[in-house]
């Protein structure tokens, strides 16, 4: 049983290891503008009203935990259940389990601000507006919107590595632990 937790401490090591938040600014949440008419791009079927960027391929996300798309925090996740194996506890589940719900959460509000910045170029395009306060005052708006939208995901980016690396220190502990009481064992 003792080695048994060792070979998941162990693996739990490697996987974290194999882990690094990036601040991508949730890049797959654009719409795509054609260059020619520089209008948002129509999506391709009734339900998707615009064509998006696109998640970056699956090998980068597999190693992002800030990624709203990934299955990396898996593996943060199950860090914390074998710490836990361990006796050790902390207010890292609460913590990441806020963290996951915000990166969600903030990942639905920046495709939705998207979406209302292509509606904008289009209306204002469509109806070809004069430069009245309106159609100049909300396209600002709604910019400075996503690059809040886009500073938030950076600091959870942040957190996430930060969390990550506490909780890898705290395996590489468990698992020197472990390996001492291993050799104990070995000497009685």
């Amino acid at each position: 049983m003792k080695n048994d937790l060792l070979n998941q401490l162990i693996e739990s090591r490697e996987q974290l290891t194999r882990l690094k938040a990036i601040a991508c600014r949730m890049a797959h949440e654009r719409v795509l503008i054609d260059r020619k008419t520089r209008l948002p791009v129509a999506g391709i079927v009734p339900e998707i009203e615009f064509q998006r960027v696109g998640l970056c391929n699956s090998a980068k996300r597999s190693k992002n935990p800030a990624c709203s798309h990934t299955m990396a925090r898996y593996s943060i996740e199950n860090a914390l259940d074998i710490l836990e194996q361990c006796g050790k506890y902390s207010d890292w589940r609460a913590e990441f389990n806020d963290l996951n719900n915000r990166i969600h959460l903030l990942d639905h509000k920046k495709g939705e601000a998207e979406k209302h910045s292509a509606r904008i170029i289009k209306r204002n395009r469509e109806t070809e507006q004069t430069k009245d306060r309106f159609s100049m005052e909300e396209p600002a708006l709604i910019k400075k919107q996503i690059a809040e939208i886009e500073r938030q995901h950076s600091l959870f980016v942040e957190k996430i590595e930060k969390l990550k690396n506490n909780i890898l220190a705290a395996i590489n502990s468990a698992i020197k632990i472990e390996e001492n009481n291993a050799c104990s064992h070995w000497g009685n």
